[in-house]
């Protein structure tokens, strides 16, 4: 990822769903289920619009028909190997970065999806979490790690 990340990023593009690490390769993230933080994004291989594949016999293909990629998708290699990827894009001109921290002294189900809501601005649809308080919902993408180690009492929750 980092090499795609490298050419599109200083032209303000992004793929709509992130994984959390920028060293996965392209093909294994298609050929497998893997997810991105994005809160109103699917699973990565649900951006792609054509592949470059080796096929068992050792033929190279492109596959562009939306009908063949889908068997593609999530195939865990067992179809053959996937060479390139071509995804779709998105144009952000903005995007910061940051990480959010906080003590969880009485950590129950209402001071998570507080902290969700409000101190890491989640994107959340409308009723996903019910009776929720609607913070600025600026952020677009979230990894969160909760911290049990350091303080078995106290977690530490971070996004």
């Amino acid at each position: 990822q980092a090499h795609l990340f490298a050419r599109i990023r200083p032209l303000g593009f992004f793929v709509p769903a992130q994984t959390a690490g920028y060293f996965f390769q392209l093909g294994g993230i298609v050929a497998n289920s893997v997810h991105g933080g994005g809160y109103n994004a699917g699973f990565i291989h649900s951006y792609t619009t054509r592949f470059r594949v080796m096929t068992f016999d050792g033929s190279i293909r492109v596959i562009e028909d939306e009908e063949e990629m889908r068997f593609w998708r999530c195939s865990f290699g067992l179809l053959g190997i996937i060479l390139g990827v071509e995804f779709q894009l998105e144009r952000r001109s903005d995007l910061q970065m940051y990480t959010v921290a906080k003590k969880m002294p009485a950590l129950s189900e209402k001071e998570f999806w507080r902290f969700i809501t409000l101190s890491a601005e989640a994107d959340l649809p409308e009723g996903v979490v019910p009776d929720a308080e609607t913070g600025s919902r600026k952020s677009w993408n979230g990894e969160y790690f909760v911290d049990w180690m350091s303080d078995g009492d106290f977690p530490t929750i971070a996004v």
